[in-house]
């Protein structure tokens, strides 16, 4: 295949073959002369051929062309002389990419080193013209789904959704068939429908932030690993959906099971907005809220726990994979003691660890505890692992939060929402998860004051630390967030380089003797200039009220532009909300609605994007409603999600 025609070679040699996707294009690196004409400057040089006709088994042999040319045509010469070598053919067959010592191949090239090069329009349609030939239906079955057969994600061979599927083993029914369903993944571990003592209302949000049609479906994994039917969606551009689980059939609330306890995975075509929100019983007297986890992991920490003073204390452990987990589990106390358990999970299905009940060496060590967690996957796959706790006995669970874990220690944290004083108290959670200490700054940023208290703190190694914020003395007789209602958004950083996992929790009113609600939120060490909320509401029958909260934490003033997204895609935007440096802007889903000529009283997701220069945002969402003459009787919180 590397003479002038099919059979002979050349007169000297020829080494680096690839073929194209289905293999009619050849390309190599040869040092001969007379495969092209005018080829003089005796050193090796890559080439290129069709080598099949239009079917595979059609035979053809078309001309060889040098693609190691200076953009003009010429021939490769001057820099270091070195041979141009290990060409490679894309698999569409529209280009060679190769490595040459020569100088003249583009302009400027003076490094006088072996640089990368690629040449593109070979051979211009390349493969894309024998798709149909050698996979009959790939093309209907591609654009179907949205997907150029020509481009990266559309190849036959692609994986767009990274399933682990290519886009012809999904149109062979292999995978689940779509080859864009999963571009896009979220995880819930948590999620009940119905309890032996107490039944849930839970419904997933779904915000879609894009000009385009989205597509996906919802599955469920029970503790048993029974199969449930799925539940598909289609998001039309800009809105905004509710799916109530209470009425999906296998984990409807009216089913004869006793309960209905399952953990949820959400596929989509392209990035959405996705929150869960659980809320109990029937009267909705508490709830939480989550945002998607974003993949499975290895590891999962957890800062805050807790089943001192009442509180019940569950972690909910996911195992998607079809193949058993085994992991352990560690307890790291306040006074550094830590206490391990190992656990396995079947496959598709979801654990719960009670750790007030947890039997560890034939004790109860965790049962009146404050402590973080770390699990571990020692066997198996990666899983998904959140964190509930529940305070109160009559009624069941009068206030609760709930959080997924965090896949990686990281040496700065922020936490977007925050309020301090006469109503709320705050708290910020800490766990040291290493053998060293750590010196830790924690930033109190107020509002949108540009006022930035600090203190620093030490955490001892194997151990959970506790900031409260209303009760810090940032200077010497200076308790600034005891008393009034003071926005306070926090960054942590570790001073000494030890990583840290971070949380906050949040209870009302007033002491641990009124405290009727909660909730809780992990920290985020990612800063995003564009961010979608997919939970949100005002008015309706249960009287929500929703607040964004925004954080910039970089050193720059700034805009943002916030589109909100409602249910049948009715959507409008909001330009130039400028937001301070270092700052905290709080804004309320009913003015935001009124400001762009929305209906004020609907469900809403909220898409927040930087205007200019990029601004490092974090932007979490807190929901409350009152009832019985008690403000904020219920409440949740959850981050929102970072778009690309």
């Amino acid at each position: 295949l590397n003479g002038l025609t099919e059979g002979t070679g050349s007169a000297q040699g020829s080494y680096d073959p690839t073929v194209s996707m289905f293999g009619r294009y050849l390309s190599f690196r040869s040092y001969a002369a007379t495969l092209v004409p005018g080829d003089t400057n005796g050193a090796a040089d890559a080439f290129a051929r069709q080598i099949l006709g239009a079917a595979p088994t059609t035979p053809f042999f078309g001309p060889a062309q040098r693609t190691s040319l200076s953009g003009g045509g010429a021939q490769a010469t001057g820099g270091t002389g070195a041979d141009t070598e290990n060409p490679e053919i894309s698999g569409n067959g529209s280009a060679v990419a190769f490595q040459s010592g020569f100088s003249n191949l583009v302009a400027n090239d003076t490094n006088f080193i072996v640089d990368a090069f690629i040449r593109t329009g070979i051979f211009p349609a390349g493969e894309c013209t024998f798709i149909e030939a050698s996979l009959p239906g790939y093309t209907a079955f591609a654009t179907r789904f949205g997907l150029d057969p020509c481009s990266n994600a559309g190849s036959p061979f692609a994986d767009p959704d990274g399933d682990g599927f290519t886009n012809t083993q999904e149109q062979s029914g292999l995978g689940d068939g779509n080859p864009v369903l999963g571009t896009f993944t979220r995880y819930f571990a948590e999620g009940a429908t119905k309890t032996a003592g107490l039944n849930f209302d839970v419904r997933i949000a779904l915000a879609n932030p894009s000009p385009a049609v989205v597509t996906g479906e919802i599955t469920y994994q029970l503790p048993s690993g029974v199969a449930v039917p799925a539940t598909p969606f289609t998001l039309q551009p800009y809105e905004r959906a509710t799916v109530l689980l209470d009425e999906q059939p296998g984990i409807n609330e009216n089913g004869p099971a006793a309960a209905y306890e399952f953990a949820t995975t959400i596929k989509a075509s392209a990035p959405i907005g996705i929150d869960r929100t659980m809320t109990w019983d029937k009267s909705t007297y508490a709830g939480h809220a989550e945002t998607g986890v974003v993949s499975p992991s290895r590891i999962w920490y957890f800062a805050e726990g807790a089943t001192i003073g009442g509180f019940n204390l569950f972690y909910l452990l996911q195992n998607p994979s079809a193949q058993p987990v085994t992991l352990e589990g560690r307890y790291l106390l306040g006074n550094g003691q830590v206490f391990t358990k190992s656990y396995t999970l079947a496959p598709n299905s979801r654990f719960n660890v009670w750790a007030n009940v947890e039997q560890i060496n034939g004790a109860t060590p965790l049962a009146s505890a404050e402590f973080s967690a770390v699990f571990t996957v020692t066997v198996g796959a990666n899983i998904i692992a959140e964190r509930a706790m529940y305070r109160g006995g009559s009624p069941l669970f009068k206030a609760g939060h709930e959080s997924a874990g965090i896949t990686e220690p990281a040496t700065e944290w922020f936490l977007a929402e925050g309020n301090a004083g006469d109503f709320f108290d705050e708290f910020v959670l800490i766990g040291n998860t290493t053998g060293s200490a750590a010196l830790v700054q924690a930033d109190f940023i107020v509002g949108n004051t540009g006022t930035v208290n600090t203190r620093q703190y030490t955490v001892i190694p194997n151990s959970r630390f506790n900031i409260w914020v209303d009760q810090e003395e940032v200077a010497p007789g200076l308790f600034p967030f005891r008393s009034g209602n003071t926005d306070v958004s926090v960054r942590i950083r570790s001073l000494n380089g030890v990583p840290l996992i971070v949380e906050r929790a949040m209870w009302w009113p007033g002491s641990s003797d009124t405290w009727y609600e909660a909730h809780n939120s992990p920290a985020t060490s990612r800063t995003a200039s564009r961010w979608v909320l997919a939970e949100g509401e005002h008015g309706g029958p249960l009287g929500w009220q929703t607040f964004i909260l925004v954080a910039n934490t970089g050193p720059a003033a700034g805009t943002v532009r916030i589109r909100l997204l409602l249910p049948n895609g009715q959507t409008a935007e909001l330009t130039g909300q400028a937001l301070a440096a270092r700052s905290r802007t709080t804004y309320f889903l009913a003015d935001l609605l009124a400001a762009a000529g929305l209906p004020t009283t609907t469900k809403a997701g909220v898409l927040i994007e930087s205007e200019g220069a990029a601004l490092p945002l974090v932007v979490e969402r807190a929901m409350y409603r009152n009832a019985n003459g008690q403000t904020f009787v219920v409440g949740t919180n959850a981050l929102g999600t970072p778009l690309p």
